[in-house]
């Protein structure tokens, strides 16, 4: 009759990690009042097209906001080092001359001892259609791991969110 309350406690104690382990999201923005100039845009030119604005972030890690000519998109900061995810935003991209849609990155982990712990982003990324009038949104999802950041795909239409969620808990680590 001892081993019941025994085995009950060892399993709450197995349930109480995972638990405390389960995917939330925190909130961002990168409003250019909530951030700080960075400096010009790898490759942009030099008549105040290309820009960069770094905005907080969580875990060691920062957004940086970049744009140039009709184009920007997000790029992450892990210490000094950035992950450049043009080429991978590019191929995500819902149209031609895809744009950040809002201000708001959404960020997915876990919490220990109350912090946030990313290990990934999502944020809505527009384009549009060859003839430039059709508007299309996307959320775009980035792996976070450090300086080797990357765009690991996206989600749109019905049911996004959702399906955007579930990618980015795949770049959990142990996933």
């Amino acid at each position: 009759m001892r081993l019941v309350p025994l085995i009950f406690l060892a399993a709450l104690a197995a349930v109480a990690p995972a638990a405390a382990q389960t995917p939330v999201s925190e909130y961002t923005s990168t409003a250019s009042e909530n951030c700080r100039k960075f400096g010009k845009a790898r490759g942009g030119d030099d008549e105040g097209n290309s820009s960069r604005e770094e905005c907080r972030g969580f875990g060691g890690y920062s957004v940086l906001v970049v744009g140039d000519d009709d184009r920007s998109w997000i790029e992450v900061k892990y210490g000094n080092t950035i992950s450049n995810l043009y080429e991978g935003t590019m191929a995500a991209a819902p149209g031609t001359f895809p744009n950040k849609a809002n201000d708001t990155v959404e960020w997915r982990g876990v919490r220990r001892d109350g912090a946030l712990q990313p290990y990934a982003i999502i944020y809505r990324l527009s384009g549009t259609d060859d003839s430039g009038t059709k508007r299309r949104t996307r959320l775009v999802v980035i792996k976070l791991n450090r300086g080797r950041s990357s765009v690991v795909g996206f989600a749109e239409g019905a049911g996004e969110d959702a399906r955007a969620k579930r990618l980015a808990d795949t770049c959990r680590p142990g996933e």
